[in-house]
């Protein structure tokens, strides 16, 4: 059943050792977000 699933793309945007509490860490990813739209 799982044998079948295929793996799943890296994140690019977000960093793999992005550490979601720490918020000096999370703000310039919210930065760029902004500077898209």
């Amino acid at each position: 059943m799982f044998e079948k699933i295929t793996l799943h793309t890296p994140r690019q945007f977000v960093p793999a050792d992005l550490n979601a509490g720490d918020w000096a860490s999370l703000a310039p990813l919210f930065d760029q977000l902004e500077q898209q739209f």
